[in-house]
C-alpha cells in the first residue's frame, strides 16, 4: 500500500449521519441511482476535485471497486461523475471481476478484517486487457474504513499487471500506507509482548489495519491469546526479512530479558537439527552424504523414525571462521 500515499476522499471520516440516511442505504443496498447521487452530491464538494485533478495523468482511467452484494451502485455513480469531470474513461468493476469472499466486510469486526482476505476473481479477460492494461487506474470505492478491501483488490490487480496509481473515496480515513511513526509502535509492541513475528513481513498492511493490530494486541491476556493472536499474524506474513530467514528470535530474546517463561513458551518453535556423517555412521548408507563436509537438512518421521533428506550444504564447521562485525560493515 505505500505506493498509494493518500486517498482522495470527500469526508476525512464516516459520518453517522450520511451512514444511516435512507440515500445512502438505497444506494448501497438497492442499487439507487437516484439516491446515490444525492449521496454524492451533498459529500462531494468541488474542492474535492480540484485535490484530485492533482493524481489524474495521461491515460487515467477511472474502475469502480467490484461489490460483493452486487448491490453497491455508489462507486460505480462516482466513477461516472469522475469520468464527466476530467473527460477519462470509467470502467465498471462489477462487470470485469468476481468477488470470491461471501461476507461483506461491514459484517466483520473492524479489527479482525485483516485477517479475513477479500478474493477476486477475473470475470471478463478481454475487457480487462483491452479496458486496463497500460493505463493509470484511479480506484473508486464509497468508503475506507480499514482499507483492506481496497488493499487486497489493488493486490489482485498487480498480479495482473495493472497498476493502481491513487485511490478516491467518498468518506473515510485518506491515510492508507503504513506510516513510520506506526510501523514502529507496532514493532515495539510485538516486542514487549514476545511475539515472534518481524514487523517487514506484515508491513504490507495498511495503517488502519495496523491501528486493529496495535487494539488486539494490549487487550490481550495469558498464553492462549497471544498463542491465537500469533497464529493470526502468521497467516499474513509476506516473505521473511534476512533476520527471519537466519532464524533470529526476537520474541524469545526479549522473554529471556524480561525473565518471562509463560510467554517465552509461545515463542518456541520445532527445532531443526543438523546432521553430519560423522555422527550417524550406522545410517550412513541410507542417508548417502556427499562429503563429510556437508550438512544435510530433512524431515523425520515421529512414528518411524526415518529421516528423509531434503537439502545438503555446506557444513560451516569445515568452513573459514566470518567475523559478523566485518559482514556488517560491508552491509
Amino acid at each position: 500500500m505505500k505506493n498509494l500515499g493518500l486517498a482522495t476522499v470527500g469526508i476525512v471520516s464516516l459520518k453517522k449521519e450520511v451512514l444511516e440516511s435512507e440515500d445512502f442505504l438505497a444506494a448501497k443496498q438497492g442499487s439507487d441511482i437516484d439516491a446515490a447521487t444525492r449521496v454524492i452530491d451533498k459529500v462531494w464538494k468541488s474542492k474535492k476535485s480540484d485535490q484530485l485533478k492533482n493524481n489524474i495523468v495521461e491515460n487515467t482511467v477511472f474502475l469502480s471497486m467490484p461489490s460483493t452484494t452486487k448491490q453497491n451502485i455508489l462507486p460505480a455513480m462516482m466513477a461516472i461523475k469522475f469520468s464527466d469531470d476530467f473527460d477519462c474513461p470509467f470502467v465498471y468493476g462489477d462487470d470485469l471481476f468476481n468477488t470470491l469472499h461471501g461476507k461483506a466486510s461491514k459484517k466483520i469486526a473492524r479489527d479482525k478484517r485483516v485477517f479475513n482476505p477479500r478474493e477476486y476473481s477475473v470475470a471478463d479477460p478481454e475487457g480487462v486487457s483491452s479496458q486496463l492494461k497500460g493505463k493509470n487506474v484511479v480506484l473508486v470505492d464509497d468508503v475506507i474504513t480499514t482499507g483492506s478491501s481496497i488493499r487486497h483488490f489493488t493486490e489482485f490487480l498487480r498480479k495482473h499487471n495493472i497498476w493502481v496509481n491513487h485511490v478516491a473515496c467518498l468518506m473515510g480515513d485518506r491515510r492508507l500506507a503504513l506510516d513510520t511513526k506506526t510501523e514502529k509502535k507496532l514493532d515495539l509492541a510485538l516486542q514487549e509482548k514476545g511475539v515472534d513475528i518481524q514487523i517487514d513481513t506484515i508491513n504490507h498492511i495498511t495503517r488502519s489495519e495496523a491501528g486493529g493490530l496495535l487494539r488486539r494486541l494490549n487487550g490481550l491476556r495469558g498464553e492462549n491469546g497471544l498463542r491465537k493472536f500469533t497464529e493470526d499474524l502468521q497467516r499474513i506474513q509476506r516473505k521473511p526479512s534476512l533476520k527471519s530467514a537466519q532464524g533470529y528470535s526476537r520474541g524469545r530474546k526479549y522473554c529471556q530479558q524480561r525473565g518471562d517463561r509463560g510467554v517465552e513458551q509461545l515463542c518456541e518453535r520445532v527445532q531443526t537439527y543438523s546432521c553430519s556423517s560423522t555422527g550417524i555412521e550406522d545410517k550412513k548408507s541410507k542417508l548417502n552424504f556427499p562429503s563429510p563436509s556437508m550438512i544435510a537438512y530433512g524431515v523425520i518421521d515421529l512414528k518411524t523414525k526415518d529421516i528423509q533428506i531434503k537439502e545438503s550444504v555446506p557444513n560451516s564447521d569445515f568452513l573459514p571462521e566470518v567475523n559478523e562485525e566485518d559482514c556488517r560493515k560491508k552491509m
